[in-house]
């Protein structure tokens, strides 16, 4: 179930993990209810947390750059801030690039998650 999560999400783990990997049976998308979003959401967080401890460990560190965040939304920065937060080892630099002046104002969602991050 969590490759074909990630398998939507991005085709081309497709051609990392192979088809065979793949079940051809699908969950029913039960998005419209706020509860079954919220459980896709999580459901996606978690996969998305172990394909990042897959590929990360003490031997083999990565850098995550992610550009523009003055653009991310809530969920978004909601997996970010779980990466981060999550992380068991601490393998992985994630450096945030944002543009300061289109993020002034305290209600944007980057300004929160900024907040969030400083107080951890």
């Amino acid at each position: 179930e969590g490759i074909n999560i990630l398998t939507n999400l991005s085709p081309d783990f497709r051609r990392i993990i192979g088809n065979s990997s793949i079940s051809a049976s699908r969950e029913p998308n039960n998005v419209g209810s706020t509860v079954g979003w919220m459980q896709q959401n999580n459901r996606f967080n978690y996969i998305f947390r172990l394909l990042v401890g897959a590929i990360t460990g003490p031997t083999k560190p990565i850098i995550l750059f992610l550009d523009d965040l003055q653009w991310a939304d809530a969920a978004s920065l909601d997996l970010i801030r779980s990466i981060i937060l999550d992380s068991e080892d601490r393998s992985m630099l994630v450096i945030e690039s944002f543009r300061d002046n289109e993020v002034s104002h305290n209600d944007h969602p980057l300004s929160s998650h900024l907040r969030e991050l400083k107080m951890t």
